[in-house]
């Protein structure tokens, strides 16, 4: 069912060498008091995002953010720095979903920047089509939007999409219907 995992590389004399008092069930649960519901769920999961995104660029307004939704779960939390929409899931449609996204390629909707949260791999199911990811990224290259990958070995899932060039960003290169980035080798990248 599950494979062990061995922690082998994990050398106990490397660890941290503790000091102070045997802690008692009393200490413990002061504790967990304390680390849970003092702070607060929200505050932490706000700590949290933070670590797990770049917080750039640093602007007044909010970054919209699109993507594969695996990946938004910090975005959501960080409603102060990025903008999110959600559609009912019973009204949501394919045709209603490129409808927005036609709107913010018009510019009907004033967006500047558009963070877009994916990797080419999560860009099509198991059947070989399109996600929902993919298919506003048709929409947005249409309208002549460019696609600028997060230089960043860390955070491998973060492109951006706009009109005006980026810094700080490798350009992705859709110019021969691919999805990848300046110079890489052809490493998981995505035909259009």
């Amino acid at each position: 069912m599950f494979k062990p995992y061995e922690f082998k590389h994990i050398l106990t004399r490397k660890c941290h060498k503790r000091k102070g008092k045997a802690l008692t069930r009393k200490n413990c649960e002061k504790i967990d008091k304390e680390s849970h519901y003092m702070t607060g769920i929200n505050k932490s999961l706000k700590d949290v995002a933070k670590l797990n995104i770049p917080l750039l660029p640093k602007k007044s307004s909010k970054q919209l953010v699109l993507g594969t939704l695996k990946y938004l779960l910090p975005y959501i939390v960080l409603r102060k720095h990025f903008l999110n929409f959600r559609v009912d899931p019973k009204k949501w449609t394919l045709d209603s979903n490129l409808d927005f996204i036609e709107c913010l390629a018009k510019k009907y909707l004033d967006v500047e920047t558009i963070r877009l949260i994916t990797t080419p791999s999560d860009l099509i199911t198991s059947n070989n089509t399109y996600r929902v990811t993919a298919e506003e990224i048709c929409l947005l290259r249409k309208y002549g939007f460019k696609f600028y990958k997060y230089n960043s070995k860390e955070f491998d899932n973060i492109y951006f999409v706009s009109k005006i060039p980026l810094l700080n960003c490798k350009k992705v290169d859709t110019s021969n219907g691919d999805f990848r980035c300046d110079g890489e080798t052809s490493k998981d990248f995505l035909y259009f």
